[in-house]
């Protein structure tokens, strides 16, 4: 679907493989076709790597928030980048309120996501969360 500005979601996916001497080359794009279900196209949702995801071997890279057809995505994906080929699946985790347009940084040290910020439904969201896939989302706010 369209928003302002003709903004068109979509479900396609590619890998961006920035060579060792950036300033020389461009990226090269690789379309992925992952296995199985795969979530609805949004914007404004972040897509945070991290070095050990979802209990499974490998590197994993976590969907969170954004924008659809003009609804909040409240929903969490994790892609997994197998060699076999990257494959979705949905996180069923209960998560903070769905916001659009935050930001998601990965701490590899203790292997989580930290969100802040963004966009939702009642305007600017505020707060810091955590997340990782063994524990959930933690609320790391604190009052005063």
């Amino acid at each position: 679907g369209s928003v302002a500005g003709n903004w068109v979601a979509t479900d396609e996916l590619y890998l961006a493989r920035f060579p060792d001497q950036y300033w020389d080359e461009w990226p090269s794009f690789e379309a992925l076709q992952p296995d199985g279900p795969r979530p609805v196209g949004r914007w404004g949702a972040s897509l945070t790597r991290l070095a050990r995801g979802g209990g499974h071997s490998g590197e994993c890279a976590y969907l969170w928030g954004g924008w659809w057809s003009g609804a909040e995505a409240a929903d969490m994906w994790a892609l997994h980048l197998r060699e076999a080929g990257p494959e979705w699946r949905p996180i069923s985790r209960r998560g903070p309120l769905p916001t659009a347009f935050h930001t998601c940084t990965p701490c590899q040290d203790c292997n989580l996501m930290v969100m802040t910020g963004g966009l939702g439904g009642d305007g600017s969201a505020s707060g810091l969360f955590l997340f990782n896939e063994e524990e959930g989302w933690e609320n790391a706010t604190q009052d005063g």
